[in-house]
């Protein structure tokens, strides 16, 4: 958790939050960690076996396209989020459904809320980054293929 918190700078937002949003919960440490310092986490993910393994901490959303007995992204409360969390997330979602999945975190954060967004971005225009150098993704430039 301190990884997000220590790239985005937002150490007096995230000490003030109460419910956090983490889109993107890979293995759960940082959703574990949230729920041990709010008591009140949200999490987003496209696979559904990540949300059952943290969904005895955290309320679980999922973005998969298949039946699921996990809420959709779409039923995040309204007017909830003091603070959301996208690291490293954003590369793996075509934009259609981005700008739709954006759209409903926006609508789930107060109106004081924040949301930290790590983008994923072309910076390169000839298409030559390296993808997988973990310290071009931690400055945001993984490569968006055309496909996304």
């Amino acid at each position: 958790m301190s990884q997000y918190i220590n790239f985005f700078g937002v150490h007096k937002e995230y000490k003030a939050a109460q419910k956090v949003l983490e889109i993107g919960v890979g293995l759960g440490r940082s959703t574990r960690q949230i729920f041990e310092d709010k008591g009140e986490v949200y999490s987003v993910d496209i696979s559904e076996s990540a949300l059952k393994g943290v969904s005895d901490f955290a309320y679980p959303y999922t973005t998969a396209i298949a039946e699921s007995d996990i809420p959709k992204i779409d039923t995040l409360p309204t007017g909830v989020i003091d603070i959301a969390f996208s690291f490293l997330v954003c590369q793996h979602i075509s934009d259609e459904m981005l700008s739709l999945h954006l759209l409903h975190v926006v609508r789930s954060l107060k109106e004081s809320g924040l949301f930290c967004l790590q983008y994923a971005v072309d910076i390169n225009p000839d298409k030559s980054w390296d993808r997988q150098s973990n310290e071009s993704q931690m400055k945001g430039g993984v490569l968006r293929k055309q496909e996304h």
